[in-house]
Order: structure tokens, then sequence, then C-alpha cells
């Protein structure tokens, strides 16, 4: 007697499949809304530095502030100036 293994029909393992990918796109989309919160405690890390650690090289981090990167950032709201003007502005021509 010899076993054959038995055979799968497209109709069972293509809703899982789909299933499966449909929860992976969804895992992916609200990663960055989970791990966000997490940015408040921790410094993010990059992908670069990630693979730098795989790979057992040195990582070398300097955390700085935003002010220091981009000063302007740190400006009230009401002072930023719209960079592409609306429609019916009218130009300064």
């Amino acid at each position: 007697m010899s076993a054959t293994p038995p055979q799968t029909s497209p109709r069972r393992w293509l809703p899982r499949a789909i299933r499966v990918l449909v929860l992976a796109v969804v895992f992916l989309l609200l990663l960055p809304y989970a791990l966000a919160p997490l940015y408040r405690v921790v410094d993010p890390v990059s992908t670069l530095m990630l693979w730098r650690w795989a790979k057992r090289a040195r990582v070398e981090r300097i955390v700085v502030p935003i002010e220091r990167i981009a000063p302007i950032l740190g400006v009230r709201r009401e002072a930023v100036v719209p960079v592409v003007a609306p429609p019916n502005a009218p130009s300064d021509q």
C-alpha cells in the first residue's frame, strides 16, 4: 500500500492565503500608530542602525533636540506662512 498525500484544491487554501495577506497588510499599516507612543519614551531606531547591529558593526548615536536641527520648527503656528498661495490670492507680479 502506498499512501498518497491528499490533493488540496485551490478552494481550500486560497481563502486562507487571502486572509493571511490581508492581516499582514493591516498589521503593517497599523504598526506606525503602535510605535508612535513608544517614541515618547525611547529614541527611535533607524533601519540602518538595525542593519548595523545585526552585522555586529559599531553604531554611534548622537541624539540632537529638534530645536537644534531646525530652529524654524520651534516657531508658533501663527507665524508660519503658507508656501503655496491659494488660487484666488493676488500675485506679486
